[in-house]
């Protein structure tokens, strides 16, 4: 009789523990909320206070991709391995490059000097 009395008591207790817990969580959960809104308020209220402070440079547009100034002969290969790395076969891309497919169409990008020379 005592088992089973005690067994009773023991699963009334875990019931309304469980109630208990659960609405201490709703209660951390709507609190949580707050902090969050209120975090998240303040942090877009610094960037908009620093954004006058900030570094930003007006974006040079191309007119067209027959040659960017910026890509240098040296920079090539680097430009080539980091963008190797990049690949990933699961992307869903027509076909994937290596490196030494890759090189030529830096070059086709590359602006060539005497291209740019005044006649």
């Amino acid at each position: 009789f005592t088992n089973l009395f005690v067994s009773v008591i023991v699963i009334l207790i875990f019931k309304y523990f469980n109630l208990l817990i659960n609405l201490i969580r709703k209660d951390l959960v709507f609190i949580m909320n707050r902090f969050k809104k209120i975090y998240c308020r303040i942090f877009q209220a610094c960037f908009k206070f620093a954004l006058p402070f900030l570094p930003y440079r007006t974006p040079k547009i191309i007119n067209s991709v027959k040659g960017i100034p910026e890509i240098k002969q040296e920079d090539i290969p680097k430009m080539v391995h980091y963008a190797d790395k990049e690949a990933n076969p699961l992307y869903p891309v027509p076909i994937l490059m290596n490196a030494q497919e890759l090189e030529p169409f830096y070059n086709l990008l590359m602006e060539k000097e005497e291209e740019n020379e005044i006649i």
